[in-house]
């Protein structure tokens, strides 16, 4: 590279201040996670009532578990088969000769007539019901039957309530008023979860359901994460300023969720996810004991989990929604305009691309982030746009720089000293996460903290970086691309390129704000022992591939055709890339991203420093047998 000039030496100003704008952002967001630590428990209250038929355990739980911090207990709407059991309501077929056919539903019980004719005719109009008869003439449910619901129960508790509000085929706009008044019937408004697998109004009248809860001060949207809720994400953007975050474990899986995974899984929630409602339910007849003793153990659960959070420092009580994180403009366009020239000075020092097209890139984006309003969709789209291009090219610019720039392609093995290797690793772990703190800060809103909206081309930005490391590789070496694939690949060589792909097939699949791939239980194993171990457990990719994989090259030559370098540079790419892509989960707070990372890193650099020192005693062994006799 030739001396530097004067727009490189800008360029390098530009990255520098951008730098500093982006650490004071990640500053405030750091004091913005640290007040937000109010978590709370709610109890899922017919899992109380399943241990008590008589209803008084029932009474002495709910007393014990507001002891233990649980703030309030989840409710549900009554349903026209609860109704139809306890004799207050009779369903009817009606021929289809008579009446136009349909169902008869008539109210047995006089207290319930109130709650069943307003529903009724909230439903089907007007005039469904007859006063005189107490009888409502209605569709044929069918299937849909158990699906009909009646709003929350007129029940007076005397504890606080999470009303689980049910979305019914059957929703008008006057249902849903009807089910929303409930609230008010509340003393103490905190946070409403929709029941079933769609929040009430899906998927035509959201906005209905939207503004009765904004006539409705003080109560939040409960949206459950890792659940496909139907609508959820709609409603929440609908609603801003009055979301949190829940976290609940299914009927069916916690029947075979042990106690103590369930207790680690709702902690973590609340640690490294940002949240704020917990929804536990009772274990049902898991202890093969008495009613009474069961309720008991339930009760001992949900303590642990309460010690477990005010372990790791969070206060049990009312949630409350997360405040707005305030960046100033500049501060967004100062770090904007510096991630553009960070990774203009990678490709200048890289590829000899001219400082002068990356400096005009810099400033045509610094004016663009003030042109443009910050209420502006174009405006989150632009900051995602930069964040994209500085996560797919950072990391592997971070290892072609410290690894390939400035080394000589030697046939034979170059190998540095252990003290050369560990500097230039550490030189490619600080570009990365100067990338990172860029795209973090450039990303750090309320709706990315909320997962309303997220870091956009996860895969894209795992997958650039292999193609640019092969590419600068092929240009270190002075190989093109035909004599790449027209060269003889040998047995070993085949062996180690089909393990490669395996790994990165999983690197893709295991990656990005929704992973998918299944965990084997004994990753499933190991990945618990790293957390009750460490608390924060760091990622593999990095610890157990990326980093020592780095501290292996020059072990083997960088020359032409030689190409286990070229596969220890992509493990090496895949750490660096997953270590960027770890500050881009945006729900985790800062300070566990920097936990994991650390901690992967010390843990890599052990695992590394062995490696390399078994591979250049094997190599040293190796060349012992193979050295010609005199």
């Amino acid at each position: 590279m030739k001396k530097p000039g004067l727009a490189f030496m800008l360029l390098a100003a530009l990255s520098l201040a951008g730098l500093v704008a982006s650490g004071w952002i990640l500053k405030k967001r750091v004091a913005h996670e640290r007040a937000d630590k109010t978590v709370q428990i709610v109890v899922d209250y017919p899992s109380i009532l399943a241990l008590s038929p008589d209803g008084e355990s029932a009474r002495l739980a709910v007393e014990r578990l507001t002891e233990i911090g649980v703030y309030s207990f989840g409710v549900f709407e009554t349903r026209i088969d609860d109704l139809v059991g306890n004799g207050s309501l009779e369903v009817n077929t009606v021929p289809k000769g008579g009446a136009g056919g349909g169902w008869e539903a008539k109210v047995a019980d006089p207290n319930a007539w109130a709650l069943a004719s307003s529903f009724f005719e909230a439903h089907f109009g007007p005039g469904a019901c007859d006063a005189a008869t107490m009888i409502c003439r209605i569709p044929a449910l069918g299937e849909k039957r158990s699906d009909f619901s009646f709003g929350m129960p007129a029940t007076e508790y005397d504890f606080r309530t999470t009303p689980r509000p049910l979305n019914t085929p059957f929703e008008k706009r006057e249902s849903i008023a009807l089910k929303m008044k409930a609230l008010d019937a509340e003393k103490e408004p905190s946070v409403v979860i929709f029941d079933g697998s769609a929040v009430l109004g899906s998927p035509t009248l959201i906005e209905a359901a939207v503004e009765e809860m904004k006539r409705r001060e003080g109560w939040a949207f409960g949206m459950v994460e890792m659940t496909a809720q139907e609508g959820a994400r709609t409603f929440a953007k609908k609603l801003p300023g009055r979301v949190l975050v829940a976290h609940s474990i299914s009927a069916e899986e916690i029947a075979i969720t042990p106690q103590r995974k369930a207790v680690e899984r709702f902690r973590r929630a609340a640690r490294e996810r940002g949240v704020r409602v917990l929804y536990v339910r009772f274990y049902s007849n898991m202890y093969g004991q008495p009613a009474r003793q069961e309720i008991e153990r339930n009760i001992e659960y949900v303590g642990r989990i309460a010690d477990a959070l005010r372990k790791d420092g969070f206060v049990i009580g009312k949630a409350e929604p997360q405040k707005p994180l305030i960046i100033s403009k500049r501060s967004r366009a100062a770090a904007a305009a510096g991630a553009v020239a960070f990774v203009g000075l990678l490709c200048a020092v890289a590829f000899g691309l001219p400082a002068w097209i990356s400096l005009a890139a810099s400033l045509l984006t610094l004016a663009a982030m003030f042109a443009m309003p910050e209420t502006a969709g174009h405006y989150r789209q632009a900051l995602k746009l930069v964040s994209l291009g500085v996560g797919a090219l950072t990391p592997a610019l971070a290892v072609g720089v410290a690894f390939l720039v400035g080394l000589r392609s030697k046939a034979t093995r170059s190998m540095p000293g252990l003290g050369e290797a560990i500097a230039r690793w550490a030189a490619a772990c600080a570009i990365t996460l100067a990338g990172a703190a860029f795209a973090a800060a450039l990303l750090s809103h309320r709706d990315f903290f909320l997962r309303l909206d997220s870091f956009s081309g996860v895969k894209i930005a795992l997958l650039v970086p292999l193609i640019i490391i092969a590419v600068l590789y092929l240009r270190h070496t002075g190989e093109t691309l035909a004599s790449f694939l027209e060269s003889p690949v040998r047995k070993a060589e085949a062996a180690a390129c089909a393990v490669l792909l395996v790994v990165v097939a999983l690197y893709l699949l295991r990656s990005g704000n929704e992973a998918g791939g299944a965990v084997t239980s004994a990753e499933g194993a190991l990945r618990s022992r790293l957390e009750g171990l460490l608390s924060v457990r760091p990622r593999f990719k990095e610890f157990a591939i990326g980093h020592p994989a780095m501290l292996l090259i020059g072990v083997a030559p960088l020359a032409k055709r030689r190409y286990a370098a070229l596969a220890l540079l992509f493990l090496g790419v895949i750490g660096q890339a997953s270590m960027f892509n770890t500050f881009c989960h945006l729900h985790t707070p800062l300070e566990i991203s920097y936990i994991r990372t650390i901690l992967g890193i010390i843990i890599g650099l052990i695992i590394g420093v062995g490696a390399r020192t078994a591979a250049m005693i094997f190599l040293e062994i190796a060349d012992v047998f193979t050295l010609p006799r005199k």
